[in-house]
């Protein structure tokens, strides 16, 4: 299972969030896993090495991901001693500020982080946290299979097959520099042994479709690229549109060609990045 997918992500900026003074020992509570949780740590670390000495050092502590912002509402609802500084989302600042203390940021916070990344942070006009990473989508691919794809006559021939067949119009390979849905969903389609036996690979990509928010934000790219809203400018919902449905079309057709493991209807990040290691 060495074919390209979209890596965890979307662009998603997490926050860590003040709920106590930090004039002493600071616990923190971290977002679990993966490479926010990895970063964090090495952080704290270099942290705990230098000023940390003398201003205090930083602890960590993580709750499980399943659950995790039911949890830590009704931990920040109950006032709770456990932690000093919380993680969130910007999309949930106005969920948990009622619950947190504002920041008082110095002026050199604009140069650092930009005055409109800054504002995302902020409910009602003030600022309850500063940005820790950012969550990006990428494209992986192999690069001898598509070095391939693009010399090998034969394997143009039946790409541009599987293209007829399951998209209604004959594509050529593309570099993947210049690819747009349509290209991904031929090469994985390409690279897939159900669709193409001749395929080096079994599956040509892998989506991650369990049901929750993250796997949501990444889908979303599929419509947003296609000019999709959410709402529109009175703010209603816009989701039965051209755009919404393309980003459908295109799951259901690599999932339902094979494209994607079955099971991969209970992938997050980590299964998805398990797949993509594997081989």
């Amino acid at each position: 299972m060495k074919k390209m997918f979209p890596k965890l992500g979307l662009v998603l900026l997490f926050s860590l969030f003040a709920v106590k003074s930090l004039w002493a020992q600071v616990t923190v509570l971290g977002w679990p896993g993966g490479p926010e949780e990895t970063a964090l740590r090495k952080a704290v670390e270099v942290y705990n090495a230098g000023p940390g000495k003398s201003n205090g050092a930083v602890s960590l502590i993580f709750f499980n991901r399943d659950g995790f912002w039911d949890k830590l509402q009704a931990d920040l609802a109950a006032g709770t001693t456990e932690f000093d500084i919380n993680l969130t989302a910007t999309y949930a600042v106005g969920r948990y500020a009622p619950y947190m203390q504002p920041l008082s940021l110095p002026s050199a916070a604009t140069d650092v982080f930009g005055e409109k990344v800054l504002k995302t942070m902020q409910f009602e006009g003030e600022q309850f946290g500063v940005p820790t990473d950012l969550s990006l989508h990428f494209m992986y691919y192999r690069d001898d299979l598509i070095d391939k794809l693009l010399s090998d006559a034969s394997w143009q021939k039946i790409y541009g097959e599987i293209s007829q067949k399951y998209m209604g119009k004959t594509l050529s390979p593309k570099n993947p520099d210049t690819w747009n849905w349509e290209d991904y969903a031929a090469t994985a389609l390409f690279f897939t042994k159900s669709v193409n036996s001749a395929s080096p690979t079994r599956y040509g990509t892998v989506l991650q479709m369990k049901n929750l928010l993250f796997n949501m934000m990444i889908w979303h790219s599929t419509a947003r690229s296609h000019g999709g809203e959410w709402l529109d400018a009175n703010g209603n919902v816009m989701v039965d549109s051209w755009a919404f449905r393309q980003g459908l079309q295109l799951y259901k057709t690599l999932y339902d060609a094979g494209a994607s493991p079955k099971d991969s209807t209970s992938y997050e990040y980590a299964e998805a990045n398990a797949a993509f290691g594997s081989g």
